[in-house]
């Protein structure tokens, strides 16, 4: 989907389909939304080679690939040797096996040192590129468009929210029941809990490689 098709169905769910006034907050917390669910849930399964050089035994990840979870190298291959190589638990003044391992955060180690020409081929998890005009595509799965929307609609009710405050000029009356001064808040909120609950009913990609 499009990012001009997509905009206009969260400016509907935050009365403002014409996008005249949450135009830059959509965007905004569409790439929030698109973030969080890469690291959270599903991200974009990559492929990125690293060669060595002998001496070297870390290397930085690549820049989009996702700086948190257990699983964001699910994978790496090394291709010259023909063989998957073990993940290894890294702990100071330990012995340290045969493998590789993930530390600090953003970057990859090897043991032993990657051999001149070698090849290793890591398997990762990226995040989604940025949304920077109308002709992005936004490439989730279809079950996710919806999650997409409610936590960007979400987050935009809240900034509109930020702003009536700020101008006293969204109010309710003292005598009208059960009064509330922000209760555009309660349905920014609902919105992100349905986020939360659609990406939840759905059970994450194991990114399983063939072995």
């Amino acid at each position: 989907m499009l990012w001009s098709q997509l905009k206009v169905q969260i400016g509907r769910k935050v009365n403002d389909a014409a996008l005249t006034k949450t135009a830059l907050s959509i965007l905004d917390n569409a790439n929030d939304a698109l973030r969080l669910f890469a690291s959270m849930h599903t991200g974009v399964a990559s492929v990125s080679d690293i060669t060595g050089d002998g001496e070297t035994t870390q290397f930085p990840l690549p820049s989009n690939c996702i700086d948190s979870g257990e699983n964001q190298v699910y994978g790496v291959y090394d291709v010259t040797g023909d063989k998957w190589l073990t993940e290894v638990s890294f702990f100071p003044n330990t012995h340290l096996e045969v493998g590789y391992y993930i530390w600090p955060n953003g970057y990859i180690n090897f043991n032993p040192f990657i051999t001149d020409t070698y090849i290793y081929r890591v398997y990762y998890i990226a995040y989604y590129d940025a949304i920077v005009d109308d002709n992005t595509v936004i490439s989730v799965p279809q079950w996710a468009y919806e999650a997409i929307k409610m936590y960007a609609a979400g987050r935009t009710l809240e900034d509109q929210a930020s702003t009536m405050a700020l101008l006293g000029q969204f109010r309710t009356r003292v005598d009208s029941g059960n009064p509330e001064d922000q209760p555009i808040l309660r349905l920014a909120q609902g919105y992100i809990q349905q986020f939360w609950d659609i990406i939840n009913s759905h059970r994450a990609p194991q990114y399983d490689l063939t072995r």
